[in-house]
């Protein structure tokens, strides 16, 4: 990946080519001779003969961890960095809604062992982005006739007035996925969270063989 796909900024660019630019050589610091230390003592025995002077202490030994700590604090902050552009998620996103998805029995015979499946959904806003992360999954595979897919069915006056694909499920990790950002929950008495068995026929819009669903509750 080039680095003109990371989208850094002025800092993250600056840190970045220090860090490229350095080797191990970098990392080591010259060594004065010993007449250096020899001077400066004499010096200061010559400004203050009265006074007991320590003898000078090499700070090479002590300099040379502080100097690698800092090149190492450095290349951390530039991970932690990267690691929000390359993920897109960020710690400051906030838990507002939650469902507990529970099984339906409503799968007409593509998957068998669907009984007593499950799965926990947290809806998350992160600025004006909305994402659902599925966890706890307990979830069948969907064999080579279906997919697993997953919706969000916005309820008003007991009728459902939209079902909302927001993509394939992996059943082995489910993930997260982005809400689309039309989708506006409060329009809707009530949402719920499901996941349905989708064959593949063609036909995009929802089979109607949901195997877990769950309304849900703001946190």
């Amino acid at each position: 990946m080039s680095d003109d796909n990371l989208h850094l900024d002025d800092d993250e660019a600056r840190v970045d080519a220090l860090l490229r630019s350095m080797d191990a050589g970098d990392l080591e610091l010259e060594t004065p001779p010993a007449s250096i230390w020899a001077g400066i003592e004499a010096e200061l025995v010559e400004d203050a003969p009265s006074t007991p002077v320590a003898p000078v202490i090499s700070l090479a030994s002590r300099r040379r961890p502080a100097m690698i700590t800092a090149a190492v604090a450095a290349a951390l902050i530039l991970v932690a960095g990267l690691a929000v552009v390359l993920t897109g998620e960020d710690t400051g996103a906030v838990e507002v809604a939650s469902a507990e998805l529970v099984y339906l029995d409503d799968t007409d015979g593509f998957i068998d062992d669907g009984a007593g499946r499950s799965a926990d959904a947290t809806l998350l806003e992160d600025g004006d982005r909305e994402i659902l992360r599925v966890d706890r999954a307990d979830l069948p595979g969907s064999g080579d006739d279906a997919d697993l897919e997953i919706w969000l069915i916005g309820v008003s006056d007991g009728e459902i007035q939209i079902v909302q694909t927001l993509g394939l499920v992996d059943p082995g990790d489910p993930g997260t996925y982005d809400v689309p950002a039309d989708f506006d929950r409060d329009a809707y008495d009530a949402v719920a969270v499901d996941i349905s068995v989708e064959p593949h026929d063609g036909d995009e819009a929802h089979s109607g063989m949901s195997l877990i669903r769950g309304a849900l509750v703001e946190i």
